[in-house]
């Protein structure tokens, strides 16, 4: 399928290239060691530099920061933490200046249990609030209360939480402090509705909807399915995840606050099928509801989120899920989000290839071709454009400030002492390292003592470092971006994956087509040389347009050296 349907006419927001910042790791202005406002509105040339379309910010509302600002209790004021309204306006004008937009992570599938909504609430079963959260009586066995439910919350433990006030659970599909919210309560969508309303006047440019999949649980909150016999609780995700009213409430707010502004929207939207992620994102359908989605097939292949070692490396799974979504998506009118790294998972090195230092930056380039040279909008998160890597796995438990890799520490700790006597899981971080601007104190982030541990390969990899060199990892992420800003081949264009006797395990190899143009892509996984015979297949290669080794050793075959990395122009 090589023409252009109408669901693929060029739209901005299509071929957008997306910088996540991830606020208290980014830049701090201040020097108290947390980024803030003013320190991201000090690199946005960084950022126009590098080819950003949209800047996406991580939450930066008010928040008692129990998961990281996940937890909201104010969402039209910002942490004092990151700065003001005031500095917010800042950072809007000097990105609008830029002729880039900004966009803000939502959460609204829970607040936090500080939030004014959630105190009227737990303050009385009689309160008006009462409803907009989810309340229900203890269940009793042998006279002992249990929870109303055998859900299991998303960070360990009970999805249930005892409240001694109104003594009743209420529901927290995450942590114990972010209360989920009741959509089925239209008082609480018209709340969700103004406030989104709100930040549109005020000049922002979209919204990542967090955990949005969350929204409309199954009537009636029954028992999750036992998947795990052991435990005493089930991640019931039949029950927690898209639900029955799901659909409705998202065209509900579309229809309500999106209708009519040209707004960028992408929802987190994990473990659904293609035909139910096109129905978040069709765009030919009368009521719309999201422009595309974050699904983490391919992110979920490589184990859990926290997994601090080398996971076992299935690249032909890889291969497919990468694959189906975007020839589906292409047949179909749909459209995907491409990216490896985000705040919810490790640095995309460790977890794909390799990032010991013989080979880091040549695989860094790698995946940033793999990348940049597939079908989608395309997210960048904050450091990735350097080759940033996770925390070093020496590194105690202490220095792990995010909940949800605390939790998970404490479940891996009780599960390997039960199955092996260890008692020290391996870690990672969730990619909230600051990031390194250059070989100074902290790496450039922070002149005060930064919230969390600065890295300690900052003097071999920072932004300075890599501007002067025009070898670097950050020159060549400049150069695909301006390569795929100036082709409408790779952003547009129709997937077709090859695959090579005796390489399946190594090599992801795929053809772009649209119109009379073409162009073949290959990337060798392994550090092992791969040998690719062209000959037998139905075309020829053009010219080399950009590698991560500068130029290839030989064409015929084409032999792939280590983590090599190839985009060459079709002969059609």
């Amino acid at each position: 399928m090589t023409e252009t349907t109408e669901s693929h006419t060029p739209l901005w927001w299509k071929s957008a290239i997306v910088y996540q910042v991830y606020p208290a790791s980014f830049k701090d202005s201040t020097g108290n060691g947390s980024g803030d406002l003013r320190g991201i509105t000090s690199k946005l040339d960084y950022l126009k530099a590098l080819g950003v379309d949209i800047v996406w910010l991580c939450p930066i509302y008010k928040s008692p920061l129990a998961d990281m600002g996940y937890d909201i209790t104010d969402y039209q004021d910002i942490n004092p933490a990151f700065g003001t309204l005031v500095d917010w306006e800042d950072l809007r004008d000097e990105i609008h200046k830029r002729k880039m937009k900004i966009v803000m992570d939502l959460v609204v599938n829970h607040s936090s249990d500080e939030h004014p909504w959630f105190l009227a609430s737990r303050s009385s079963k009689a309160d008006p609030k009462r409803d907009w959260y989810y309340w229900r009586p203890a269940r009793y066995i042998d006279g002992v209360r249990k929870p109303p439910n055998n859900w299991r919350s998303v960070f360990g433990g009970s999805a249930w939480e005892w409240d001694e006030i109104t003594h009743e659970y209420y529901l927290h599909v995450f942590a114990k402090e972010q209360p989920d919210l009741n959509w089925g309560n239209l008082e609480l969508r018209h709340a969700i509705q103004d406030m989104m309303t709100w930040w549109i006047k005020r000049g922002i440019d979209g919204f990542r909807l967090d955990a949005i999949v969350c929204i409309s649980k199954t009537p009636g909150l029954p028992d999750g399915a036992i998947t795990e016999p052991d435990q005493e609780y089930q991640l019931a995700r039949e029950h927690m995840i898209n639900g029955p009213m799901l659909h409705p409430y998202l065209q509900e707010l579309y229809a309500k606050t999106l209708d009519g502004h040209d707004l960028f929207t992408v929802g987190e939207v994990n473990l659904c099928t293609l035909e139910d992620a096109f129905k978040y994102i069709n765009q030919d359908q009368d009521s719309k509801e999201l422009q595309m989605i974050f699904n983490t097939e391919h992110l979920d292949l490589y184990g859990g989120f926290d997994t601090g070692t080398p996971p076992p490396r299935d690249l032909p799974r890889f291969k497919t899920a990468i694959s189906t979504w975007q020839t589906w998506m292409h047949e179909h009118g749909g459209w995907n989000s491409l990216f490896l790294e985000n705040h919810d998972h490790p640095r995309s090195l460790i977890r794909f290839m390799s990032e010991v230092p013989e080979y880091r930056q040549l695989c860094a380039k790698a995946l940033a071709l793999t990348l940049c040279t597939l079908s989608g909008t395309l997210f960048i998160y904050q450091g990735q454009e350097i080759g940033m890597i996770n925390l070093p796995r020496e590194w105690g438990i202490d220095e792990y400030l995010d909940i949800a890799t605390q939790n998970w520490y404490k479940e891996q700790l009780v599960k390997r002492q039960k199955e092996t006597g260890e008692t020290s899981p391996d870690m990672s971080d969730n990619s909230g390292l600051p990031m390194q601007w250059d070989a100074s104190l902290n790496g450039g982030f922070s002149t005060g003592k930064p919230w969390m541990r600065a890295g300690q390969d900052a003097e071999l990899c920072n932004v300075e470092k890599q501007e002067a060199d025009p070898n670097s990892v950050l020159n060549f992420w400049r150069k695909l971006i301006h390569l795929r800003q100036e082709s409408q081949l790779l952003v547009y264009g129709a997937f077709e994956q090859i695959e090579f006797p005796g390489a399946e395990n190594a090599v992801f190899a795929y053809i772009r087509r649209l119109d009379d143009k073409a162009a073949f892509v290959a990337v060798n996984f392994k550090e092992e040389t791969a040998v690719l015979d062209i000959a037998p297949l139905s075309f020829k290669l053009g010219n080399l347009i950009i590698g991560n080794y500068g130029e290839v050793t030989s064409t015929a075959p084409l032999r792939l050296s280590a983590y090599e990395g190839v985009l060459f122009e079709l002969a059609v």
